[in-house]
């Protein structure tokens, strides 16, 4: 457990479920393919602790279950599955499934990278997706303005800007990737394109 603990963050989600399907490859001697193609590095309390499943085989499993939450509905019937099999969640699991979900909220929109820098998150653009135009509103809203701010450098950025605890971040932060979404219901328009400076502070 306490073990665990310190590993996950000390490496970052992300790049805990990279060493994990590694291990996994090695034992089970298959070619795993490239699963990630955002990266969280978010540090909060976020594993499986061993007083919650013992077996290491059944917690890789759940590991790899947790990794492959794309949906809000795969979220809560992987939260059903759990609670019947394992009784309640604990704290640390429940971020575990949370910082999952955000990867994927982040992927469908492009974003290729979620950076903890002390204060805020550095949320970076896959060069051919960009920070689209109709975003602006967004930040711009009652509900983000003040805590967001554009940045261009080789890659669209964008810095979301935090006080509270780092639960209340990965919320807030799903809050913010869910109202970006919603502007891509309309046909994609063109991004703004990089510059060379950065705004970020």
């Amino acid at each position: 457990g306490k073990a665990q603990h310190g590993h996950m963050s000390a490496v970052g989600y992300d790049m805990y479920i990279r060493m994990l399907d590694e291990a996994v490859k090695k034992l089970t001697g298959k070619q795993t393919g490239e699963i990630l193609d955002t990266v969280v590095d978010i540090r909060i309390d976020a594993f499986i602790p061993r007083d919650y499943i013992e077996d290491e085989v059944i917690k890789i499993q759940m590991y790899k279950k947790i990794a492959a939450v794309e949906t809000r509905d795969d979220y809560y019937h992987l939260k059903e599955e759990m609670e019947d099999r394992f009784s309640d969640i604990p704290d640390a699991t429940y971020n575990l499934m949370d910082v999952a979900l955000l990867k994927a909220k982040a992927k469908a929109i492009g974003i290729t990278e979620l950076r903890d820098r002390g204060g805020y998150v550095l949320l970076t653009f896959a060069k051919d997706r960009g920070i689209r135009p109709e975003f602006i509103g967004v930040i711009l809203s009652d509900q983000f303005k003040g805590r967001v701010k554009v940045g261009m450098e080789d890659k669209p950025q964008l810095s979301f800007h935090y006080k509270h605890s780092k639960e209340q971040l990965i919320r807030d932060l799903g809050k913010f990737l869910d109202a970006l979404q919603l502007t891509l219901q309309s046909q994609d328009p063109p991004s703004l394109e990089a510059k060379p400076k950065s705004t970020l502070n």
